[in-house]
């Protein structure tokens, strides 16, 4: 839906693509509703919020998936450390990975204006 409401709105329909954003925040939300821990679900809410322009929203929910991802990234390496430093599944890739989603969604949080000085956010 919100790749639909990109291309509704490259083509100059704005009440359509507004419309799709709009569904894809009611169905994004009931998903969030019924499992809250999945990060990519926080993830599209923040593009989806972005996509309606409201910058705040969008910032919650990017900060939200940016601390999921990054408690992600230090159980990875936790586990590891674990094994020694021992990488026999990949993991150092799966961990550069993260990094690389991470700072996309550190400049996706920059777009909709960042976050204050030495704000402190609750990831539980």
């Amino acid at each position: 839906m919100l790749e639909s409401a990109s291309c509704a709105s490259n083509s100059g329909n704005s009440s359509l693509s507004s419309s799709l954003v709009d569904a894809s925040i009611q169905v994004l939300g009931s998903l969030l509703s019924e499992n809250d821990e999945v990060i990519e679900t926080w993830f599209l809410l923040g593009c989806a919020f972005q996509s309606s322009n409201d910058l705040e929203q969008a910032r919650e929910h990017y900060e939200k998936a940016k601390g999921m991802m990054e408690k992600t990234k230090k159980a990875m390496e936790e586990e590891m450390e674990g094994r020694g430093g021992f990488d026999n599944e990949g993991l150092g890739e799966q961990i550069e990975d993260v990094d690389i989603q991470i700072d996309d969604i550190s400049e996706r949080i920059e777009g909709c204006g960042g976050g204050a000085e030495g704000e402190d956010m609750d990831f539980r």
